[in-house]
Order: C-alpha cells, then structure tokens, then sequence
C-alpha cells in the first residue's frame, strides 16, 4: 500500500483517464466536474478510488442513457491487449447500472430537474457503498492535497505521458490495467445489483430539497429501511373477524356501491355475486325456467369478488406512540433508536392494514403522545411521517397529530369500528388495562399494546393480548414475526 507524494498525484490521476469508459473529451468541463465529485469522496475515506472510475459514474448518472461511451469512436485506436479489459469494465459496471430497474428510474427522475450536482454527489455516495469495498486498497490519496490541484489543459499525448510516469513510478507497467481487472473480478463476485440503490435512497434523492438538513435525511432513511425489511404481510393468511348483525350493521359504508361496467362482470361466481338483474328469469310455471337454462348453459352473470362486495365496512386505526425518556434512547441490542423503531414498526403496520382491509373505507390516525417532554424535537419527526405518507395524507385518509395527553374516549365512533395499537415504555401496563376497559364498552375500542419491556416489569393478567420487545434486544427476524402477530391478532378482534 503506498500513499501518494503530492508531487506525484497529477501523473495518477490524469494517468488514469487513457481507462475512462467514457468518450470524456466530448463532455464540456470532464475534467473539472470529476473532481468536483472526487474531492468529497476522498474526505469520505474512499482515497483508494482512481479517479477516472469516479469521473465514470458522475457522467454516467448526469447524462443517462446519452453518455458517449469511449468504445462508440475510440475502440480501434486501443492496444489490443486493453480491449478486452476495457469493454468488459464498460459493460460489467456501468451498462450493468444502466439495466437496473431502480437505477433507470433515478435517471429518468434526474433528467427533469436541472439543478442536479448535489443529487449526484449523494448519489455517488450512495453507490460507493457497494462499489468502493471491492477497488483494491493499492495507492492512497492524501484528500488535503486534492484541494488544491488544478489540471491544466488536457491533451491525449499529456495523458499517455502521465500515464508512463506514474507506472514508472511504482515500477508497475500495468497497474491501471490489473487494479481494473482485479476490481471487476470482486464485483462480478460480490456486488447484489438489485440492491445497489435501495427504496430509501430513491425517496431521499426524489425529496432532497425537502430533507434539507442531515438529520431529516438519516431519520427518513432509517425509517424507510425498517418498513422496507419488515417486509409486507401476506393478507391471504389473515383472518378478518366478523361482528354480530347487529353490530356488524353500524359499520356499513352506505356511500359506497359498485359502478358496474362490462369488465366487473363474470359468467362464474357465488350466488351471493349473482348479478339481481338476472332473477327476472326466474318463471312460474310448468314451461321451462329460463334462470334454469341461463344457469345451465353458464350464462348467468356475476360481479366479480371485489365488486360483489356492495357494502364494505368503516374502520378507524389509531397508531399511538406514547413517548417517555426510553423513546430517545438506543439499546445495544438493536440497530435504531426506540422512537425510529416505533416509527418504522407503526407505518409498516399502517401499509399492511391498507393491504388486509383493501376492500374497507379505512382511515389511519398517527398519534404521538409526549407527556411533558419538549415537542420540537418530535415535531421534526412527525415531519418526517408526513412526508412519508404524503399521499395517504393529501387523500384524508391519515392524520398525524401531537397532544400531551390521549383520551381513549375520544376515539370512539358509533359508526365505525375502531382498532387502536399503542407503542409505549413505561405504561405498557396502563395500557393494556384501558384496552381491557374498552373492549367491553359501546362503543367499543379494539386495542393491542405493544410495549418497550425492561427486566424489572412484572407480568400483569388481562384478556387483552400484550406484546413485548424486550429493552436489551431482540433479533430482527422475530421483530418481523412479532408485527405479523399484531396484525392477525387485530383484525380477529371483535367487539365483546
């Protein structure tokens, strides 16, 4: 491993450049750009990087599917030895970017705003995460001494000369050329494409003039990545309770009823889907029954399931963070703070939910409850929410609010079936007794608790179901399970 002498870091990184899969020469201002994005890098701890793989992918994420690549013009002028080598690190890297679904529709987003670099250095950023571990850690760059290089007026011949004085340098006639293939070679092995720029990273580059401040954007990013490996639920496999008639019949949405149309329509179904139009066929009589025949001959009509539903049921689901001092802090055991946890836990659930009563007019209430904490801390937070269920909000159909204090009382509806789940630390007990007092009363609450336990908490007995993460830790896999089991347990709730 060699750091590189200042005397020495013109020849490196011009030298680098003859490897450049890009035709950069008929990019205006190549040079000057690639180490606009170069420099940040390399204060970022990525100093083993050359500097023509990063002038490489900066030129690639600005112009998309228009960048000129070297080998369009220049493939006959090179040796014939780089040939090889070189299609290979065009396509194996950067025409493999270009195929990536996420990647494309972060070009097609940059290609609208003109007001990009800040975009792209991110972007960059974000790429080295997966592409930087594998470059080998061969010539360090001293990022202090990048401050203030200015290249002067570039010229093939400047290039190849550089070139021969840094490999002589270091005595190695084909370090550009073995590093790169070296470097290929790793990440054909260990780069997962699909997972180069994550959802998460899309949000925060498709929002970053909204997420304008570090910790908005690592909040939103740390939330986004707990919903995203929570993973959705199979809403096939939940069960959703019905309440008696009497009961059942409060929650009917009367506003709803389906609009028909040729492509709602089936020649197979349940008679519970059968379309009423078709009981005029129904005759006395000894002569044949034309229902009878239609029924036969498959040609009754039929809405199809979804559309057969004419009533669909009102619920209300109130998601409730009852913060104290734990939500600030962050265990050991886990990788997030308690109050991103909550966050990500909660707007998982609400995701699902949308998924498991599809067919039901629902509406999700996100409530943070802070005591006598300061709130301008969490009011940045819910911020965060908001932006996350920006479209969900601008619908109505979820609110966000902050109060002091909750009454449970004020949650109840006559004309819908309300469900609450409560995040909380040091009233987890509190909690699931209330939910205990609800469930009996009209109208009902239907609540789950879910509460931060610490060692010393006793276990309390009530019919209400608690669940439990315990404070010093528990495996990421058995938080999916344990969101999947508040799901199915509460849509089983039912009135007592």
């Amino acid at each position: 491993m060699l750091t590189l002498p200042e005397k020495k870091l013109q020849n490196y990184l011009l030298g680098g450049i003859g490897y450049s899969a890009i035709h950069w020469k008929k990019v205006p201002h190549a040079i000057e750009r690639g180490l606009n994005w170069y420099r940040p890098l390399a204060g970022q701890g990525h100093y083993h990087l050359p500097f023509f793989l990063v002038m490489d992918l900066g030129l690639l994420l600005e112009y998309g599917f228009e960048t000129p690549f070297a080998s369009e013009q220049e493939y006959q002028q090179w040796p014939e030895a780089q040939r090889a080598p070189r299609l290979r690190y065009e396509n194996e890297l950067l025409g493999r970017l270009l195929q990536e679904p996420n990647v494309q529709s972060i070009l097609e987003f940059l290609q609208l705003h003109k007001d990009r670099q800040q975009r792209i250095q991110r972007l960059l950023e974000l790429l080295m995460r997966s592409i930087a571990p594998h470059y080998p850690r061969e010539v360090l760059v001293n990022p202090a001494h990048l401050r203030n290089f200015r290249p002067q007026a570039i010229q093939l011949s400047d290039i190849a000369e550089h070139q021969v004085q840094f490999e002589a340098f270091i005595e190695r006639e084909d370090y550009f050329m073995s590093t790169l293939t070296q470097f290929l070679d790793n990440v054909s092995k260990h780069v997962r494409w699909s997972e180069i720029l994550r959802e998460e990273d899309i949000f925060e580059i498709e929002h970053w003039d909204v997420l304008n401040t570090e910790d908005l954007r690592i909040g939103c990013r740390q939330i986004l990545e707990i919903e995203r490996m929570l993973g959705e639920i199979d809403a096939r496999q939940i069960a959703i309770a019905d309440e008696g008639a009497d009961v059942e019949t409060a929650f009917v949405d009367e506003t709803h009823y389906p609009t028909g149309g040729l492509s709602e329509l089936t020649n197979r179904g349940s008679f519970e889907n059968l379309v009423l139009s078709e009981l005029v066929y129904i005759e006395d009589g000894p002569e044949v029954d034309l229902f009878e025949v239609r029924f036969v001959e498959n040609e009754l009509l039929y809405y199809l399931r979804d559309s057969g539903q004419l009533r669909r049921k009102r619920r209300s689901i109130h998601l409730i963070i009852d913060l104290d001092t734990t939500f600030q802090l962050k265990s050991s055991g886990y990788d997030y703070q308690f109050s991103i946890l909550a966050q990500g836990f909660l707007l998982r659930i609400a995701r699902d939910l949308f998924k498991v009563f599809e067919h039901d007019a629902v509406q999700f209430h996100f409530h943070y409850v802070t005591g006598e904490q300061d709130t301008e801390a969490i009011e940045r937070e819910i911020e965060i929410m908001r932006l996350l269920l920006a479209d969900e909000v601008q619908h109505g159909w979820v609110t966000l609010d902050i109060s002091k204090e909750l009454d449970l009382a004020s949650l109840k509806e006559s004309k819908r079936k309300v469900y609450a789940v409560t995040f909380s630390a040091a009233r987890g007990q509190w909690w699931q007794k209330r939910f205990h007092e609800t469930l009996h009363e009209h109208p009902a609450i239907l609540g789950i608790p879910i509460q931060i336990k610490h060692k010393k908490d006793k276990e309390t007995k009530a019919n209400t179901p608690t669940f439990q993460l315990p404070i010093e830790g528990l495996p990421f896999q058995d938080i999916v399970e344990l969101k999947n089991k508040v799901i199915a347990e509460l849509a089983g709730l039912r009135s007592s």
